[in-house]
């Protein structure tokens, strides 16, 4: 991968910050980046692997950012991003952004190591780029 695309999701999460996002909105774009992820994943590798994948990804980035093995222990299913978001929910809005982005991020570059960057690309860059993109950083709930 690039040097330029190497920290993007966490840039991405990292913009939300600036432009006003807190932490509640930072963990709904982790949960909802992950759960369509899983599901473009799913179909096309598998459940087992998907979760592999997935608490591979969490337990690499917990050594940067302890607080992620919380989210690690608590995995019941890859469908239990609840966990995940649970996590994150509890940091402040920079450890939120700055530990859910390096997760999304080391889960992109394993599956890059697994497929390759090109079709992991072509799989997920339409459900990253919506998601992590800064021009959602306000809550749109009701």
């Amino acid at each position: 991968m690039d040097e330029p695309k190497r920290h993007w999701a966490v840039v991405k999460l990292g913009e939300r910050v600036q432009h006003g996002a807190n932490v509640c909105q930072i963990a709904d774009v982790v949960g909802s980046t992950w759960q369509l992820t899983e599901a473009i994943l799913n179909p096309m590798i598998g459940r087992r692997s998907v979760a592999s994948l997935f608490q591979r990804s969490l337990f690499l980035t917990g050594r940067s950012h302890p607080w992620l093995a919380n989210a690690y222990g608590g995995v019941q299913s890859p469908s239990d991003f609840l966990a995940l978001k649970s996590v994150v929910m509890k940091q402040n809005v920079a450890d939120a952004a700055a530990g859910g982005g390096a997760f999304l991020q080391t889960f992109y570059e394993t599956l890059i190591t697994l497929i390759g960057s090109a079709v992991t690309e072509q799989l997920l860059r339409s459900v990253w780029e919506h998601h992590l993109s800064g021009q959602h950083a306000q809550d749109t709930s009701p």
